[in-house]
């Protein structure tokens, strides 16, 4: 089986179609360093919250000096493992990322549900767009860094110097281009300024309890800034 056709034509079973519709969702999509993983650590200090633990066949990393735990940040799979996943459509969503599988399954997603709460994880604006093309009134959040100067800061303190890092940067700074111009062109998607922590965690909240307001000015200024910078690296 080749792993990446097959992920690109996958689709989810029907019982796991009538999952995803029963289910409560909040879907945090954003640029690399706007927060996500932050954001939603707080939010499942609120026990009103789940954190959706996903596969992914790449290695653990170091998040403020401590590495991923198997099993709370991901289910760390071989390829082996999540090609076996795949043919038996044991997940609700699933992504071919710079090298890497990740995905959903749908026995994660059943395990919140049982439990009446709130389904929330970071994932990529294509398996966002998934969910809701099941379930529309899916709550889906892009984040975004205040700056250009800020976004560059983390991504420096992320990644360490641009010299050394030069390839996967560039290639970061790609995705992010593509994924600002998808979500500034579909109403959608929610955006979020994530400067302050707190500020971004009770905004984000009350998006999740049915307010919905217009993206503001600042929001979208800083979506432009980032638009004009990010193609002048490309």
């Amino acid at each position: 089986m080749n792993i990446e056709s097959a992920i690109k034509a996958y689709t989810p079973s029907d019982a796991t179609i009538n999952l995803v519709r029963q289910a409560n969702f909040l879907l945090i999509a954003g640029v690399v360093s706007a927060g996500k993983d932050t954001v939603i650590t707080e939010l499942v200090k609120d026990d009103r919250y789940r954190r959706i633990v996903s596969h992914t066949t790449r290695a653990p990393r170091e998040n403020h000096g401590l590495l991923e735990v198997n099993g709370e940040d991901y289910h760390f799979v071989s390829p082996e493992e999540a090609a076996q996943l795949v043919e038996k459509k044991a997940f609700v969503e699933v992504k071919y990322v710079h090298g890497n599988i990740y995905g959903t399954s749908a026995a994660e997603l059943q395990r919140i549900t049982d439990s009446g709460k709130i389904a929330t994880t970071d994932i990529d604006i294509q398996g966002v767009v998934e969910y809701l093309e099941l379930k529309q009134d899916t709550k889906a959040i892009f984040l975004l860094p205040p700056s250009v100067d800020t976004w560059l800061a983390r991504l420096e303190k992320r990644y360490g110097s641009s010299e050394r890092h030069a390839g996967e940067i560039a290639t970061r700074f790609k995705t992010a281009y593509e994924e600002v111009q998808f979500i500034k062109s579909d109403p959608r998607f929610i955006l979020v300024i994530n400067d302050d922590l707190a500020t971004t965690v009770d905004r984000v909240q009350k998006i999740m309890d049915g307010e919905r307001s217009q993206t503001s000015e600042f929001a979208q200024a800083v979506t432009n800034h980032l638009l004009e910078f990010l193609q002048s690296k490309i």
